[in-house]
């Protein structure tokens, strides 16, 4: 399985949570419960036990994200500088990488609610996906 299999379907995909359950409880990737996934959250349970291959993966969406995106994530002010300057590996850049994710995931979150979702999370979900899909991860 591949990480965007798990968020290809709009319901089994959330927001500032790396997992959620059927009633929008935040839980850990690997719950048994746990049936919705952020695309952090799904690169997380997808490589559980191959951290080489999970950071690969990190960095890989997020060049995608920074070289079609870049608009998009100009609000995050200086993280994807930070990320283009930390060079080709280390552990900063792999942090810095999930953070890009992150916020292009979780742009339009509503903090009232956990379930529904607003046009903007359509949106980001539809860029978050298609980026996934586009890299096969």
């Amino acid at each position: 399985m591949k990480a965007k299999n798990l968020i290809e379907e709009y319901d089994a995909w959330t927001q500032c949570a790396n997992g959620r359950n059927s009633e929008g409880k935040c839980l850990g990737v690997h719950e048994p419960d746990t049936t919705s996934w952020c695309a952090v959250g799904a690169i997380y349970k997808t490589y559980e036990k191959d951290q080489r291959l999970r950071e690969e993966t990190f960095e890989k969406l997020a060049d995608y994200l920074v070289e079609n995106h870049r608009e998009e994530l100009d609000y995050i002010g200086g993280v994807v500088e930070r990320y283009l300057e930390h060079g080709e590996k280390g552990e900063r850049r792999v942090t810095d990488a999930q953070w890009i994710i992150q916020t292009l995931n979780d742009w339009g979150w509503d903090p009232v609610r956990t379930v529904a979702k607003t046009t903007e999370s359509k949106a980001s979900h539809g860029t978050i996906l298609f980026a996934m899909q586009s890299l096969d991860i």
